[in-house]
């Protein structure tokens, strides 16, 4: 068990790391928002300076770049941070299966009147005996391409 805590520990840590990059990301497209009202103010106030129009339109490039570069960044590390989220919960089922396992008894969600926790016994089923979602949306793609092909 001591695998699996030290596991959710280096996890979280990640989580942390990524929120903090992904914040920072946000923070770079917001910057490059705000860096893009400076061609914009340059094209369209002539008084404001005398700037040819291919060094307004650079900096207008550079900032878009700067602009897709700061999306395409904060969209990884959300699909990063979803990824250890869902590691982090399989990893919290697998710690309960495995206390299951070695106990023969589950936690209720509930407690008892004296704040400790119920036990219940562990499920009749076995594991192998147990269907998911994704093991009928498999099977029924499965099905169809067997079927598509004949």
């Amino acid at each position: 068990m001591d695998v699996v805590t030290e596991a959710c520990a280096v996890v979280k840590e990640g989580l942390c790391q990524t929120e903090a990059l992904r914040d920072k990301a946000m923070h770079l497209v917001f910057g490059s928002l705000l860096l893009l009202l400076l061609p914009l103010a340059m094209a369209f106030l002539p008084f404001s300076c005398s700037c040819s129009f291919s060094t307004v339109g650079l900096l207008g490039a550079m900032c878009i770049t700067l602009l897709l570069s700061g999306a395409l960044l904060y969209l990884l590390f959300t699909t990063h941070i979803k990824v250890l989220k869902e590691t982090e919960d399989q990893m919290m089922l697998t710690s309960n299966d495995l206390q299951t396992k070695l106990t023969g008894c589950r936690l209720s969600g509930s407690s008892s009147s004296d704040g400790s926790p119920e036990l219940q016994p562990g499920s009749p089923f076995k594991r192998e005996e147990v269907f998911l979602p994704q093991d009928t949306i498999i099977i029924t793609e499965l099905l169809l391409f067997c079927s598509s092909t004949n």
